[in-house]
């Protein structure tokens, strides 16, 4: 009886000072993800770099720095685009063309005064907050992003050892099966996203230099960025710019972007996910739901964690239940 109420409370401990682990965890839940994630993709390459220097610690610390070039440099050189467009949008009197179309959509000069004072008003008081949110969270971000770098390198070296526990602790026979499928899923959905993203971007920039629009890079970038996004992502750019070339009466390219949108909605709803699930065996369903739901959950990083998630539950239950293996 002694024993028996000896092992509960040890259980109860162990149960609770998880639950205080996990909450000592939780605000870098995000930030060890996405290392673990960086860390199992660039591993092969590590494994070179390692092999080449002959040192694990020189081939982590040339392995991160290269992670933090490839983020770094681009986001630096969008970010110096965007500023630069951004400028010359403004210069170029686009609010007084606005100005415009509303005066003569409306045909009252005082209504379209009043319109245009409470949208330039708008516009200031959505970036200063912005600009605000951006300074008092930015302590926030870089310390994550220090936590990611260093979380990435320390993964390079204890990353096999805790793959083989890893395995050890799995409760199911066909453990190597089980790897190899979370990192074709992983592969694959990171392949789909990044791809689709990147087809997105190209076909954007193309369409909007060739409707002549002053910004075309600045709008490109953005819906290659909302491209993570499902569905809503990149009309969040494209619905207003319609809306903003009607006003002008440029009916012409308002169409072409709409073509242009269809197209992006093409690809994200029917193209992803025959990517993705071409090579991880996957459902377009459970890779939607997983992506929607990890990101409600994890933020960016949920793209990539909630279908691995789905698609790793799902091949349990078919190891334990065959039948359900049979029947798909």
């Amino acid at each position: 009886m002694k024993k028996d109420i000896k092992k509960y409370l040890i259980a109860v401990i162990l149960i609770l000072f998880a639950y205080i682990a996990y909450l000592i965890v939780a605000p870098f839940l995000t930030a060890l993800l996405t290392s673990f994630i960086l860390a199992y993709l660039s591993f092969p390459l590590y494994k070179k770099i390692s092999k080449s220097t002959k040192s694990e610690v020189t081939g982590a610390i040339l392995t991160t720095l290269l992670i933090i070039i490839i983020i770094l440099l681009p986001l630096i050189y969008i970010a110096n685009a965007l500023v630069i467009e951004s400028i010359n949008f403004f210069n170029e009197g686009n609010l007084d063309n606005i100005k415009y179309q509303i005066t003569q959509l409306t045909e009252n000069d005082q209504i379209a005064a009043d319109i245009s004072k409470e949208t330039i008003a708008t516009l200031i008081e959505f970036m200063k907050r912005g600009a605000t949110d951006f300074i008092r969270n930015l302590p926030g971000k870089v310390f994550d992003f220090l936590i990611t770098i260093y979380a990435t390198f320390t993964f390079f070296l204890i990353g096999e050892g805790f793959l083989k526990k890893a395995k050890n602790i799995l409760p199911i026979e066909k453990k190597d099966q089980l790897i190899i499928h979370i990192g074709d899923t992983t592969y694959s959905i990171v392949y789909g996203l990044f791809l689709t993203a990147i087809i997105e971007f190209v076909l954007a920039l193309i369409v909007f230099k060739l409707v002549g629009s002053s910004i075309a890079l600045l709008l490109a970038i953005t819906i290659g960025f909302l491209a993570f996004i499902p569905f809503l992502g990149p009309s969040i750019v494209w619905v207003p710019y319609i809306i903003y070339l009607v006003t002008r009466q440029e009916y012409i390219a308002a169409i072409v972007i709409l073509i242009l949108g269809i197209a992006l909605f093409i690809i994200e709803t029917f193209i992803r996910p025959k990517i993705i699930g071409a090579r991880s065996k996957v459902h377009p369903l459970i890779i939607l739901i997983g992506t929607i739901g990890g990101i409600k959950l994890l933020g960016i990083v949920g793209l990539v964690v909630g279908p691995v998630i789905l698609s790793t539950i799902i091949t349990i239950i078919k190891e334990y239940y065959p039948e359900i293996k049979k029947d798909d």
